[in-house]
């Protein structure tokens, strides 16, 4: 069993490092000869970008290549006639996918370290070698709150009992620009109105050129004071506020969860990015099903070999169908037509179902 494990090892381990450096390396020369072609870029910014971004080049390599690994690993096994001697001695197939499944749960592991910590941390030293480097390559545009009030103008947040709208929070100094405070009653009536200049934070919040309008819901008129410098009633803290204006993209997966929760806690919608770490996850048990996908073959011994480019043209035709299914259902998530949890897991759902499908019809035919 010893020397079993060691060819099996050793057959998977050489197609998944051939095939996965031959993707990346098509990959990366496709994006710098593209980035090269571009007039606004220089070729120092070209090669920082793709350093940047190669992390998320290998989450699209790794479950490619664990397909294509397992596929040429059980073609090989049945070209050279080994699979037919190691059944012979009484290994039996679900022998032989437990072992590679084993590999494949390894790079799973490190498709979830790249996704979940390796990407955002590249992406968090994206103005740190070339400033302002995020406006000239779409591939790195900040993604969260910050961008959605860059793209909308004003910011709202809910906090308990209160609606706030805001233009811009400066971290440094404390101060929100063109605050609008709204706040109701138990009956989520709408009580009080301010609008603020500026409000800072010195110890308690203190707004600029102030308009207040209270007793809104009462009978009687509305009481409207206007002052230059007042002390304001504002219950969301300085740290709600840097948390909310964080760029998701350098968040890890540890930290994303926990921004989410904090929007979701505020009134605001955090599905957008609740579907972000979700898809890490997704990715990860893509490894896992991609590598036993490969693993077919192993019930048919005695059948002809296949051509090594079939293999790599049929796992690329599948792996781009794949994408486009899977992007398009997260689309849909993303957009509410659809679940969450159903835009990142439908498609993975659908082939583990196929998959123990075809277990079964391979186990009852191996043995009818």
């Amino acid at each position: 069993m010893i020397i079993l494990e060691k060819i099996i090892r050793k057959e998977w381990m050489k197609s998944l490092l051939i095939s996965s450096s031959s993707l990346a390396f098509l990959i990366v020369i496709g994006n710098l000869i593209s980035g090269f072609m571009r007039s606004n870029v220089s070729p120092y910014e070209v090669l920082i970008n793709q350093m940047l971004i190669f992390p998320s080049t290998l989450l699209k390599v790794l479950p490619t290549a664990c397909l294509i690994s397992s596929l040429v690993t059980s073609n090989n096994l049945i070209k050279t006639n080994q699979l037919v001697a190691i059944y012979s001695t009484g290994v039996s197939p679900n022998d032989i996918i437990k072992k590679i499944f084993l590999l494949g749960t390894s790079v799973a592991l490190a498709q979830f370290l790249i996704g979940g910590y390796l990407k955002p941390f590249s992406l968090n030293l994206k103005n740190k070698f070339v400033t302002n480097l995020d406006e000239k390559f779409r591939n790195l545009e900040a993604d969260g709150l910050l961008s959605a009030k860059i793209t909308n103008g004003k910011m709202w947040i809910k906090k308990n009992n209160q609606f706030v709208k805001y233009q811009s929070f400066n971290p440094s100094e404390q101060k929100i620009n063109n605050v609008t405070i709204y706040t109701v009653n138990s009956k989520s009536v709408l009580k009080d109105f301010h609008k603020s200049k500026s409000i800072s934070f010195n110890k308690s919040w203190r707004g600029e050129d102030n308009i207040n309008t209270s007793s809104i819901d009462k009978k009687n008129s509305p009481l409207i004071k206007i002052s230059k410098t007042t002390d304001v009633s504002f219950k969301v803290t300085t740290d709600n506020l840097k948390k909310f204006e964080q760029d998701i993209t350098t968040l890890d997966i540890r930290k994303l969860i926990a921004y989410t929760n904090n929007l979701e806690r505020s009134g605001l919608s955090g599905i957008k990015y609740k579907i972000i770490y979700l898809s890490i996850i997704s990715s990860t048990i893509n490894c896992l099903i991609f590598t036993l996908l490969g693993l077919g073959a192993l019930y048919s011994p005695n059948k002809r070999s296949t051509s090594t480019g079939l293999i790599a043209g049929g796992s690329f035709v599948f792996v781009i169908v794949f994408w486009l299914v899977e992007g398009y259902l997260l689309e849909m998530g993303k957009s509410l037509k659809i679940n969450p949890v159903l835009s990142t897991f439908g498609i993975q759902i659908l082939l583990s179902g196929g998959l123990l499908l075809k277990l079964i019809k391979d186990k009852k035919s191996r043995f009818s």
